[in-house]
């Protein structure tokens, strides 16, 4: 790239030395030469020269032939004498002034070599070209005319405009689009006419069926021409094949003697074309059709098919064609399905008459039934049922199979044919076939209840309902060692008479016990019987003891709640006031160890025991919550508390103690030791009372019966001790107003 750009400088820088050079040496050169031109007749063309260092004289040559200067006609535009050799050519003419013009320069000197000759430049004095011709295989079109081509095939049309000088530019369009790519243009001189010329355009171009009815525009371009265009146009008249479209196809169900249906078989072809609609399935039966009918299985010729209303008889496959010269159109069918309801043509074994069949034999019917669509079948069976009449669905075809008849099959059938048209059902039904049975009886279980259950007390009454055809000769209810016709009774049982069922076939048979007892519960066997066979049932009486009422049981609940409540309640109460006689150190109240204290001063009584023999014996001693004094004997002991107090003496249990062993006492805990005497033999009656404190057990040591018998009493109070107020033993000392609360524990032995 670098070294073309080097090149291109170093050409100028050249091309400037050698023009320099000849400006310097003085020769002759031309500026300006004179260029391709066009006019219009009567205009003023200035064909341009101008040269440098000019010292030759200027020369003006047309065709090759030198032209003078004329005034008014051929003149300088300028000086020459200053190298401006432009030449005026007023009022422009075309036999006089088109042609080849040079511009020429005589040589500076008789023998310089400097003489200039320009390049020839065409002068053209335009001529307006005569309007275009359209030609289709060499013959002419009228302008406006009518143009016939095929479509689908190449077609050549041709455009011509003569006269024009220069020859005019010329182009097609299909209507406004301009058919760019699809023609050529060869531009030729008139013969017999000087300097002008006719341009042929050829257009090359395959139509379709689209372009029917177009314009094809010819336009030829010259600056000549007033509006600088000419046109030449033709309407295409495009022929082809027919092709058709069925306008009116149904789009509901039609229906028979309801609906109307206009089918119109639209052509579209050039030329017209002739529409035939032919008919799949069969001939038309119209009169009016006969003629057509008769070419085989065309139906008709014109455009529109009407069925109003529409027939069965107009249920076909119709199909339509259209032709013309060109050819044939697609085919196109359309299948017409005139919907109507059902209707019964068949039905059997017989209508209207009784059909026989024995019991737990089979059976069949028939139902046979015409309709479009197709139509759908039921079987009703109809017959009374709790004094009402109830319909069943025995089958939903045509066909109803029966096997092992049954009394409960009697009754009528009627066959039910439903077609559904436009969402809405077509139904027929035919007349009734009524079906008996006979044979022996037979109990309906659907009907009868196998158990039945009474209190006992009230009256029962077990029920059987039975079908028989012949009628019933004996009816019998037969249960332990018993049996009892029907119409009959006995004591607390009674058999009533039948009773006519809801059927003429059918009855109720009833078996009444009164005042029912617990031995009456048991099964009851019913046998009915007539002249084609029998059959039996039985029923399960159960007695029932009265219940409990309701009332009673809710009563017994809400007492039961009641009473968990108030027990709920005492042992809150309870626990509540144990808790407030102890203080939170577990220690007992002052107050009660006085009161304790006053208790135990205010003993009278004396305690004496005494045993048969020598046996040695045991005294326990508690002091109770309510004050109450407790004494047993173990063995012959006796035992009794003196009034006759010694010695009270309260100690902590902190303090050694040696009258008696304590080895798990809390060192809170309180000790209050009394000491009696006067017993008899000479004893001791000493008692240790701990307060709030853990259970301290003393024993004492058996003495012969000559000794003095010592008695140690250990009361201990703890709040959290699960006895509360019980003294464990068989005896012990209490304490009227004793201000002690919580739970004693003494434990003596001799």
């Amino acid at each position: 790239m670098e070294l073309r750009f080097a090149v291109v400088v170093v050409f100028f820088i050249f091309a400037a030395f050698c023009i320099h050079t000849s400006h310097s040496q003085g020769m002759q050169q031309f500026d300006r030469e004179p260029q391709y031109t066009e006019a219009n007749p009567g205009e003023i063309v200035i064909m341009p020269c101008r040269v440098f260092n000019k010292k030759g004289q200027c020369v003006w040559q047309k065709d090759g032939k030198p032209v003078g200067i004329y005034p008014g006609k051929y003149e300088w535009v300028s000086s020459p004498d200053l190298g401006d050799c432009s030449l005026r050519i007023s009022a422009a003419r075309a036999d006089l002034d088109a042609g080849e013009w040079e511009c020429q320069v005589t040589a500076s000197s008789f023998d310089a070599q400097d003489a200039l000759t320009s390049d020839p430049a065409r002068l053209v004095v335009r001529v307006p070209p005569s309007p275009p011709q359209l030609e289709v295989e060499l013959s002419p079109i009228a302008d406006g005319g009518n143009l016939t081509l095929s479509a689908g095939k190449e077609a050549t049309v041709r455009c011509l405009s003569r006269g024009g000088n220069p020859a005019a530019n010329v182009k097609w369009f299909l209507d406004d689009r301009e058919l760019v790519g699809q023609y050529n243009q060869t531009n030729t001189t008139d013969i017999g006419k000087v300097k002008t010329w006719m341009a042929v355009s050829t257009l090359t171009y395959t139509f379709n069926k689209t372009d029917h009815s177009k314009l094809l525009r010819c336009v030829a371009l010259h600056e000549a021409y007033p509006t600088k265009s000419r046109e030449s146009s033709v309407t295409l008249d495009i022929h082809y094949a027919p092709e058709v479209t069925l306008v009116g196809t149904p789009t509901v169900d039609l229906e028979e003697n309801i609906d109307s249906v206009s089918l119109r078989c639209r052509a579209d072809a050039n030329p017209p074309a002739t529409v035939i609609w032919r008919r799949v399935g069969g001939n038309p039966s119209l009169s009016n059709k006969s003629p057509v009918a008769s070419m085989g299985d065309i139906y008709s010729f014109q455009e529109i098919l009407e069925f109003s209303p529409v027939t069965r008889k107009d249920s076909a496959t119709y199909s339509c064609e259209a032709k013309n010269t060109i050819g044939t159109s697609n085919l196109i069918t359309i299948p017409i399905d005139i919907k109507y309801s059902p209707m019964i043509v068949n039905v059997g074994p017989a209508v209207s008459q009784q059909l026989t069949v024995t019991l737990y034999e089979s059976t069949r019917l028939e139902c046979q039934a015409e309709g479009n669509p197709q139509p759908r079948y039921q079987w009703l069976h109809r017959r009374p049922k709790d004094g009402e009449e109830d319909i069943v669905i025995r089958s939903e075809d045509r066909y109803l199979h029966i096997t092992n008849v049954t009394y409960e099959h009697q009754g009528e059938y009627i066959c039910i044919a439903t077609s559904t048209i436009n969402g809405l059902e077509r139904m027929v039904q035919s007349e009734a076939i009524t079906l008996r049975v006979v044979g022996p009886p037979q109990v309906l279980n659907e009907v009868s209840s196998r158990f039945i259950s009474v209190e006992r007390g009230d009256d029962a009454v077990i029920r059987a309902v039975f079908c028989a055809d012949p009628r019933p000769i004996r009816v019998s209810w037969r249960w332990a060692a018993f049996q009892m016709e029907a119409g009959s009774g006995s004591g607390r049982f009674v058999a009533e008479a039948l009773h006519k069922g809801k059927r003429d076939e059918c009855y109720e048979t009833r078996l009444r016990i009164q005042r029912v007892e617990m031995n009456d519960a048991r099964h009851y066997y019913l046998t009915v019987e007539n002249d084609k066979g029998s059959d039996t049932f039985y029923v399960t009486l159960t007695v029932k003891v009265e219940p409990v009422s309701m009332a009673t049981v809710i009563a017994v609940v809400i007492a039961c709640l009641f009473l968990i409540i108030v027990v709920t309640l005492c042992l809150l109460y309870a626990y509540r006031s144990e808790r407030c006689c102890f203080d939170r150190k577990g220690g007992s109240k002052s107050t009660d160890l006085e009161s304790m204290k006053s208790d135990v001063e205010s003993v009278h009584s004396s305690s004496q025991c005494s045993s048969s023999g020598n046996n040695s014996a045991t005294s326990q001693t508690s002091i109770n919550r309510g004050g109450t004094q407790r004494s047993s004997s173990i063995g012959q002991t006796k035992c009794h508390v003196s009034n006759s107090v010694t010695k009270i003496q309260t100690t902590s249990s902190s303090s050694s103690s040696n009258s008696s062993n304590l080895s798990d006492a809390s060192p809170s805990s309180k000790k209050l030791n009394i000491t009696t005497s006067a017993l008899p033999g000479g004893g001791q009656f000493k008692t240790n009372i701990f307060i709030n404190g853990p259970t301290a057990t003393t024993t004492t040591s058996s003495l012969p019966p000559t000794t003095t018998t010592t008695t140690t009493t250990t009361i201990t109070t703890n709040p959290f001790s699960a006895l509360n107020g019980e003294s464990i033993g068989n005896g012990g000392i209490g304490f009227p107003g004793s201000a002690l609360r919580g739970p004693a524990v003494a434990k003596n032995q001799q």
